[in-house]
């Protein structure tokens, strides 16, 4: 066998492999693993869209005023591994592969709604978030996302001199680190590094122990979280409450950790009994009725279950005499 001949497959296995992982078009590819092997072989980011392209009115306005623009084809793969993660209504397009990946890094990744952005490097590791778009021009939506590039790069210097440091002073550098970094991304990237910052600062002298123990604890939750969102979709919403209970009986969270919790347990519980729905979503409020997520479940009480008449006035409606 000739060298030419022994080289073929190899060929014909980089251009399956590029045809497969390029399949969306336009530099964009919907293949995770694929993504993650440009990313590291290149040297690039990945620029992760989760989006709703036949549903989500901000999602189609990204789409067509910034990705379908130009500015963002010519200068975008320059820089980033471009990778879409579409939840749309109709499915009849996706491969099955695809809607179960999707339906994974949903779970994995802090999406905030739709479309939700992240850079990330080769590893999938996110160090940048933006939901929403609020209309920027494609060279500006552009540059800033070549700017963000900067935290990642400030972020691994800051890494390398926390290996070759101890104690305090390598929990001062990881935090350093962490703290330039979307919270929302921290707990769930990055536990090495916030168990090495726990352990370095044992007896919490820097007050970065407790801070940092809670995001282990909060990762902790979200983990057993995702889980019981699949017992819900393959067993049934009343599984799920059930698992939800017996988690907080075990871990037994608090504040804004109790609050996501019983936020979700009255969701799966509106579907089958609405005053225990109702009584969950008020316990969530209790829990924590300043945090970011209170007013969101002021108006969820409100929309869901609107105020009674009181009975007063029932009664005495009850004894207007009848017309003659």
């Amino acid at each position: 066998m000739t060298r030419f001949s022994r080289t073929l497959p190899a060929i014909a296995l980089a251009l399956t492999f590029a045809t497969n992982a390029f399949a969306a078009g336009d530099n964009w590819t919907a293949d995770y693993e694929g993504a993650k092997q440009v990313a590291a072989s290149k040297g690039k980011d990945i620029l992760m869209d989760f989006t709703g392209s036949d549903w989500c009115p901000p999602c189609k306005r990204l789409q067509s005023m910034v990705f379908d623009s130009d500015t963002f084809k010519k200068g975008a793969p320059e820089h980033f591994v471009l990778l879409v993660l579409d939840f749309p209504r109709d499915k009849s397009k996706m491969k099955p592969k695809t809607i179960k990946q999707n339906d994974r890094l949903k779970e994995e990744y802090p999406i905030g709604g739709y479309p939700t952005i992240f850079l990330a490097d080769a590893a999938g590791r996110p160090y940048y978030r933006a939901v929403g778009y609020p209309g920027t021009p494609a060279d500006a939506y552009l540059s800033n996302l070549i700017a963000q590039k900067k935290v990642r790069v400030e972020r691994d210097a800051l890494f390398k001199k926390a290996a070759e440091a101890e104690g305090e002073a390598r929990a001062k550098l990881l935090d350093e680190a962490l703290s330039k970094l979307p919270k929302e991304v921290v707990g769930p990237f990055y536990l090495e590094q916030i168990e090495m910052i726990v352990k370095a600062d044992a007896e919490g002298k820097l007050g970065l122990k407790d801070r940092y123990e809670k995001m282990l604890f909060d990762a902790q939750i979200a983990k057993r979280m995702a889980e019981i969102q699949k017992v819900a979709k393959e067993k049934s919403p009343a599984a799920a409450v059930k698992a939800i209970d017996e988690m907080v009986k075990e871990l037994k969270p608090t504040g804004e950790s109790l609050q996501q919790v019983l936020y979700i347990k009255g969701f799966f519980l509106y579907q089958t009994d609405k005053a225990a729905s109702k009584q969950a979503l008020q316990a969530a409020l209790d829990a924590a009725p300043n945090s970011p997520s209170a007013p969101r479940l002021r108006a969820t009480l409100t929309r869901a279950f609107p105020k009674e008449a009181p009975k007063e006035e029932k009664k005495e409606d009850a004894k207007k005499p009848e017309k003659e």
